[in-house]
Order: structure tokens, then sequence, then C-alpha cells
């Protein structure tokens, strides 16, 4: 799997739902692929301390998102805060 192209998935239905990607000082998501794991992590970077209630907040919507758009989507075992997303299987050419 090109986890490139799936976190430029991940990046655009998350553009296309309203959020935005993370800037210094503003709240946002940030999309990195893992080429040893196969999946792509999501985050939200909550901008200013205090912020957890808004990240919690924002990592459902990011989760209901991506699960609406076909990927799968997991909490992270070994960061918190993290979302796992796999993409959707890739139709087999016949």
């Amino acid at each position: 799997m090109d986890v490139s192209a799936a976190a430029a998935r991940v990046r655009l239905e998350l553009r296309n739902a309203g959020f935005q990607e993370f800037v210094p000082g503003r709240r946002g998501f940030l999309v990195e692929g893992d080429p040893n794991g196969g999946w792509v992590s999501v985050r939200c970077h909550a901008g200013f301390p205090g912020a957890r209630k808004r990240r919690d907040r924002d990592l459902q919507n990011y989760r209901h998102v991506l699960s609406a758009a076909g990927f799968t989507v997991t909490d992270s075992p070994w960061m918190p805060g993290s979302l796992r997303v796999t993409p959707p299987p890739e139709p087999a050419d016949i």
C-alpha cells in the first residue's frame, strides 16, 4: 500500500468535511503515513494548552468522517489521542 497516497486521501476527506490542517497557533489535524505499518496516523493538535475537550471532540468527528468515507478507523495502541486509519481495499482488476 502506498501510504503517502493514503495520507493524501485522508487529508482530502478531512478538508472536504471543513477541518483545517494544523499550523502553529491554530487547532487542526496532522496526518502522516507509516510506511512500516501500512496505515495512516491522524492526530488533532489542539493549538494551545487546555484544549483537550476540543481535541477529543475533533478526533471523534474525524473518526465519523473517515468511517463514512470507507476507511477503517481505530485508536492507536501506542499513541493516546491518535487514530490509526487504513484505506478501504481497492477493487481487484479482472
